[in-house]
C-alpha cells in the first residue's frame, strides 16, 4: 500500500531492538541496496519529524554518510513509527532509485500510513501476548475481499467473532471497518482495514444475559421453595410424631432421626433458595465448625468419588463461628467440587481446622482485625491455577471450565459468605502442583 500510495518501486518497515535496527519487511530492494536503505531508516528513526529526500546527492545532510550505495536509491520518504508513549521505536520508509520531488498529498499519506502500521504493531504485540495459538488470517484476508468486491469505494463494516484463540481457550470478537482497494480499472486489489477487539464488550453483554437467567431463576425458585418448604414442614412435623410414639431403643427410632436430618438440611436450602430469590442476608448463628465439617463428611465423600482420596484432621480445640449454617455448608460442598475437577485421574484432598491468633499483618491476613480465629484449609494436589486464573477466580460468571458446565459463581458466593461473617480468604496455587485454600474465620464465645 506504501508502495502504491507513493509511486515508487521500493518500501522497507525497520524496527528498534536492543538500540539496533532490523528490517522486518520489504519489497522491491535489492542486496546492494542495503546499505542506503539502513541509511535511511536511521536518519527517520532518529527523528523526530518525517524525512524526505528528493535527491540524497545534493542533500546537505548525508555529505558526510554518501556512499557508492547512496546513489543507488537518491530519493526517499521516512515516516517515524511511534510508541504507545511517543518514543520512536523504528520507521517506514519509501524509496525510489531515481531523484524526484515528493508531493505534499503523497507525504500526508504516508504519515497516516505510517500512523497505521505502528497501531498495527501494537495490536500484534497484544495479540502475541495472549498467546495466541490459532488465527486464520489467509481465510480472513480471502473473506474481506469477497465482502468488498462490487462495492467501489464504499466500506464495508462487520462484528465477527474471528478464530483467534488464546490458551486460556477464549475466543477474541473484532468489529472491523474494511476498504477495498482498486487499480487503475476499478477491479478490487487489495482490502485497507480496522479492527477493533470489543472481546471486553462482549463478556459484557454475555454477563448481562447471564444475568438476567439468574434473575429468571431466581424468581422460579423464590416459588419453588415456598411450595418445597410447605411439604418439609409436614415431613419435619410427622418425623417429630413418629420419634415420640416410638420407644427410645426402637431400631426404627435411627431411621427416622435420619430422615428427619435431612429434612433439616434441604430446609436449609430452601432457605438459601429464598434468600437468593430475595437477595436478602440469612441469618446466622453460632455452630461448632468442627461438628460441621464431621456432619457433612459423609456428604463430602460422594462428592469427591471414589478416586480422590478425603483426609480430615480437625485440630481446632475453639472452634465455635457465627455463620449461616446453610450458606456455609453449601460453600464447602462447592470448594470439594472445584477441587475433585482439578483433580480428574484422582489425588488428595485435605480439610484441615486449626487454632490461630491474627496479631500482626501478613500477606495473608491484612484484611483481618486482630484476634482469635479457626483457620480452615483445604488443600488438593490436582492441576492448580495460573496467575491469570488466580486474579479473576472471584469474578461472578468467570469459570475455567468448559461452556455449559459451570456457573462461574460458586467461588464468588464463597467469598461472600465468609466476608458476611468477618473472615477472609486466601489462596495460593501453582500449576500443576495444586491449590491451597485458607479460610480465616472469627471465633465467638457466644452460644
Amino acid at each position: 500500500l506504501a508502495v502504491y500510495v507513493g509511486r515508487s518501486p521500493c518500501c522497507v518497515i525497520s524496527l528498534m531492538v536492543a538500540n539496533s535496527e532490523w528490517i522486518v519487511a520489504d519489497t522491491g530492494i535489492t542486496a546492494e541496496e542495503y546499505d542506503a536503505v539502513l541509511l535511511y531508516c536511521h536518519r527517520t528513526a532518529g527523528g523526530p519529524d518525517i524525512l524526505v529526500v528528493d535527491d540524497i546527492s545534493v542533500d546537505e545532510r548525508f555529505a558526510l554518510d554518501m556512499s557508492s550505495s547512496g546513489f543507488l536509491l537518491p530519493s526517499c520518504v521516512g515516516i517515524p513509527l511511534r510508541g504507545e508513549r511517543g518514543s520512536i521505536i523504528g520507521s517506514l520508509c519509501v524509496l525510489d532509485r531515481i531523484a524526484r520531488t515528493w508531493e505534499m498529498g503523497q507525504r500526508s499519506a504516508l504519515l497516516a500510513l505510517g500512523n497505521q502500521v505502528a497501531q498495527t504493531l501494537f495490536l500484534k504485540e497484544r495479540i502475541e501476548a495472549t498467546n495466541i495459538i490459532a488465527s486464520p488470517h489467509g481465510a480472513y484476508a480471502d473473506n474481506a475481499l469477497h465482502e468488498t468486491q462490487g462495492k467501489g469505494s464504499c466500506s464495508v463494516s462487520a462484528t465477527s467473532k474471528l478464530a483467534a484463540l488464546d490458551r486460556s481457550g477464549d475466543w477474541n470478537w473484532w468489529s472491523d471497518l474494511k476498504t477495498p482497494i482498486p487499480d487503475t480499472s476499478g477491479n478490487v486489489i487489495g482490502v485497507a482495514g480496522i479492527a477493533i477487539d470489543i472481546s471486553a464488550r462482549k463478556q459484557m453483554e454475555e454477563q448481562l444475559q447471564q444475568a438476567q437467567r439468574m434473575e429468571g431463576i431466581g424468581r422460579l425458585a423464590g416459588g419453588i421453595a415456598h411450595d418445597f418448604n410447605n411439604l418439609l414442614t409436614a415431613i419435619l412435623g410427622y418425623s417429630d410424631l413418629t420419634l415420640s410414639a416410638l420407644p427410645p431403643d426402637a431400631s426404627a427410632t435411627t431411621f427416622v432421626r435420619n430422615i428427619r436430618k435431612a429434612a433439616e438440611r434441604a430446609t436449609g436450602l430452601t432457605g438459601q433458595l429464598l434468600s437468593f430469590a430475595r437477595k436478602q442476608e440469612m441469618e446466622t448463628q453460632v455452630i461448632a465448625l468442627n461438628d460441621l465439617i464431621a456432619e457433612l463428611e459423609a456428604i463430602l465423600r460422594r462428592v469427591i468419588g471414589e478416586h480422590i482420596l478425603l483426609e480430615v484432621s480437625l485440630r481446632a480445640d475453639h472452634s465455635l463461628i457465627r455463620i449461616n449454617q446453610g450458606q456455609f455448608g453449601q460453600a464447602m460442598i462447592n470448594l470439594v467440587a472445584n477441587a475433585r475437577d482439578a483433580m480428574p485421574g484422582g489425588g488428595i484432598l485435605t480439610i484441615d481446622t486449626l487454632d490461630v491468633t491474627v496479631d500482626e499483618c501478613n500477606p495473608g491476613t491484612c484484611n483481618l482485625a486482630f484476634g482469635p480465629y479457626v483457620l480452615l484449609t483445604i488443600t488438593d494436589t490436582g492441576v492448580g491455577m495460573s496467575e491469570a486464573v488466580q486474579k479473576r477466580m472471584y469474578e461472578p460468571f468467570f469459570t475455567t471450565k468448559e461452556r455449559g458446565k459451570g456457573t462461574g459463581i460458586g467461588l464468588a458466593a464463597c467469598l461472600t459468605i465468609v466476608q458476611q461473617a468477618r473472615g477472609h480468604i486466601d489462596v495460593s496455587s501453582t500449576e500443576n502442583e495444586g491449590s491451597v485454600f485458607r479460610i480465616y474465620l472469627p471465633t465467638t464465645l457466644d452460644c
